[in-house]
């Protein structure tokens, strides 16, 4: 594993050096300069550049190039990012380090945001399915963002940025998609979209649409069925835009998608699962936002309302540790019942989830050398949850009288607030202090088939503090001090087991320096963070618990490097080069993590290496390929607590992406060639009750035509 690492280290290196003596004997030619992306990271226009954060930014125009439809097919390109889900919609990110016991531990780590909507889950770390349909781009924030995004965003933040409407001319663009998965079914992919002024200059309004099918490569061996994971999804979405002048704004969007599974990705080398129920995987949600904005002639204010409505449903197979359970004696933790009444064991989870947000801020418009960002938050999520246990031939239930893994029904409500601000200021030309802080309180409730509710309340003050120098235009530093947090929760409560009612918060500290640089006449640029990460009050699982739950009692640390470069080499290649690195370990022995461990789910080593192609040949015709390649260290998944006792690692993962093709104005066409090797990398091990591992699609040989107007 190391040896791989160390290579890809090494072609790094040779690369970065590479573009660096080709691009130097092309100074004389100023034409072909890296084309510059503004974000809105600090909730302001700039450039990436100017953000004195490490951010990662890819374009609409990228994406589509890349051909992804969701971020996992590119998260290795984003250093420090690991991706990992059973299915699609289950989706858990770890971001410099920040991967919570088990990889499903409480809330989520890493904030995600869809324009001005956080997707921030009430219970659980899994958040909706976003697949990359006309966007904008998509802006990823490392460390901590506590003052403007606040908690949930320890590891960083996540942000979909949908595409506004055009309001000058009608346009649009079809597409299509077809590809053969090794082993498998057929993918496909239809799309649509469609820009539309209703009143030139003024008012407009913009659809998407796509049906997907994610085809299948794993098969049943208990009922015979064949690429049983198929996935089918449906994604619409509308947005309106009305600037009736120059300083007033009202933009409205509404997003749906329906995701049918009937199997998730549970499944062995060999492309089989033996799962005894079918592991169904269901979701469905509605995105709504609604924000507008008014500009003085100083500061801009803005309002944004958000509102999700989400119905999941998931089902485990828990044979294997079920059965077992149930007939083992009760000096053992079981029920001692005889052997034969429970063959097959299922548990069937039910989560309907809604929030409606609410944001308010006046931020300054930049012309001067005091800058602001303040404002006020509100989200008031609510989720109920229900599980139930399904046993084969006899009802659990009517054998011991309840259900032993579920504890009934659950509502889990938030009335979250916090207000928030950050001032900069520019001494001079060179030199800009940024001090930021957000306080925020979190009043949380769930209510159960107990008599009483139970209630608890979090607080936190968390500040940021951030020193830029920039000597030049093309050259800037900054240091950067940032606190995140995540709230506490509850326990599940099963009759007869003695659990504790919740779970407090976490802290999460984070130091960085880094540098930011553009050379060769702006055909290079490249940037380089180091960061310290120091985390307190981890929620891990109890020691020695038959039900497991959650208590505080880890704390860990670690440096870790993020690197990335873009080079032009010459008129027809563009080189991009990524590479993230992180130690964060635990510095104390737990119930279940030893001193030492690596945080779960978390890559030690990603990176990432492209190669872009273009020439303009007869006709107007613009030929283009693309060669990816993406690697990660892999990483562990630890369990230590009876029954299981379990450090499972997975392997390093190396894959390449092939894409080839030509634009004939209007009209594009592509072949394409995705996990070229059939790499088979574990993306989530064998761990607990998961006796099967997730594997990664195999390869998809394929094409693409689309055609815009």
């Amino acid at each position: 594993m190391k040896r791989h690492s160390n290579l890809f280290v090494s072609g790094c290196l040779l690369l970065i050096a590479a573009p660096a003596a080709t691009l130097a004997q092309d100074q004389s030619d100023d034409v072909f300069v890296i084309e510059e992306i503004v974000v809105t990271a600090q909730k302001r226009e700039e450039r990436v550049f100017d953000v004195p954060l490490s951010v990662t930014a890819m374009t609409g125009d990228e994406i589509a190039e890349r051909g992804i439809t969701n971020l996992l097919d590119a998260q290795y390109a984003v250093s420090g990012l690991t991706l990992t889900e059973f299915g699609p919609g289950q989706q858990r990110a770890q971001l410099r380090g920040t991967g919570t016991a088990g990889g499903a531990t409480g809330l989520a780590t890493v904030g995600f945001y869809i324009d001005e909507v956080p997707l921030v889950a009430n219970a659980g770390g899994a958040g909706p399915d976003i697949r990359l349909l006309d966007m904008a781009r998509i802006e990823v924030l490392r460390g901590p963002q506590p003052t403007l995004y606040g908690e949930g965003s320890m590891g960083g933040t996540i942000r979909y940025i949908t595409a506004d409407p055009e309001l000058t001319e009608f346009s649009g663009n079809v597409g299509a998609s077809y590809g053969s998965v090794t082993d498998g079914s057929e993918s496909w992919r239809a799309q649509g979209v469609v820009n539309i002024p209703l009143i030139e200059n003024e008012l407009g309004v913009r659809f998407a649409v796509a049906e997907e099918q994610i085809g299948g490569w794993i098969d049943s061996v208990v009922d015979g069925r064949e690429d049983v994971n198929e996935a089918d999804i449906t994604t619409l979405r509308g947005t309106l835009l009305w600037q009736p002048n120059d300083r007033f704004r009202l933009r409205a969007m509404l997003l749906t998608q329906d995701l049918d599974q009937p199997y998730q990705n549970f499944g062995g080398p060999d492309r089989t699962t033996i799962t005894g129920f079918p592991t169904g995987n269901r979701d469905e949600y509605d995105i709504f936002n609604l924000t507008a904005s008014y500009e003085f002639d100083r500061f801009t204010v803005l309002g944004t309302v958000g509102y999700i409505d989400r119905e999941a449903s998931a089902v485990f197979d828990l044979t294997a540790f079920g059965v077992g359970f149930f007939t083992a004696p009760p000096e053992f933790g079981g029920f001692g019942l005889p052997p034969g009444l429970i063959t097959r064991v299922g548990l069937t989870s039910d989560t309907e989830y809604e929030m409606w947000s609410q944001e308010l801020r006046l931020t300054s418009n930049g012309d001067g050398p005091l800058n602001y960002n303040l404002g006020i938050y509100h989200r008031d999520p609510e989720t109920d949850t229900n599980s139930v246990t399904i046993t084969e031939p006899t009802a659990i239930q009517d054998l011991i009288g309840f259900d032993p893994f579920s504890g009934g029904p659950a509502t889990n409500e938030s009335d979250a607030f916090a207000v928030f601000g950050d001032v900069s200021y520019a001494f001079n030309e060179q030199w800009e202090v940024l001090l930021g802080v957000r306080y925020y309180e979190d009043e949380r409730t769930q209510r159960t088939l107990a008599p009483n509710p139970r209630q608890a309340e979090f607080d936190t003050t968390n500040p940021r503090i951030n020193v830029a120098w920039t000597p030049n235009e093309n050259s800037s530093y900054y240091a950067n001090y940032a606190k995140g947090f995540r709230s506490g929760g509850f326990n599940v409560q099963i009759p007869g087991f003695n659990i504790p009612p919740d779970f407090g918060p976490e802290d999460f500290n984070s130091f960085e320096i880094g540098t930011k640089q553009i050379a060769l006449d702006g055909r290079l640029s490249w940037e380089l963070a180091a960061y310290y990460n120091d985390w307190t009050d981890i929620q891990v699982p109890a020691p020695a618990a038959a039900i497991p739950f959650f208590t505080n009692g880890g704390e860990a640390s670690g440096p870790g490097v993020d690197f990335s470069l873009r080079a032009l080499l010459g008129e027809e290649f563009t080189l991009g080069v990524t590479y993230g690195w992180t130690d964060m370990e635990y510095d104390t022995d737990t119930g279940d993590r030893n001193r030492g461990d690596s945080l779960d789910l978390v890559a030690e080593r990603t990176g990432s290496i492209s190669l872009d192609w273009a020439r303009q040949i007869a006709g107007g015709t613009e030929l283009r390929a693309r060669a990816d390649y993406q690697h990660t260290s892999g990483f562990t998944l630890t369990i230590r607590r009876p029954p299981f006792n379990q450090v499972n690692p997975t392997d390093s993962r190396n894959v390449f992406n092939l894409r080839f093709g030509a634009s004939f104005g209007d009209y594009e066409a592509y072949v394409f060639a995705n996990n070229l090797t059939d790499d088979d990398g574990t993306l989530y091990p064998i761990i607990g009750t998961n006796l099967e591992p997730v594997l990664p699609i195999p390869r998809v040989i394929g094409a693409e035509f689309r055609v815009s107007f």
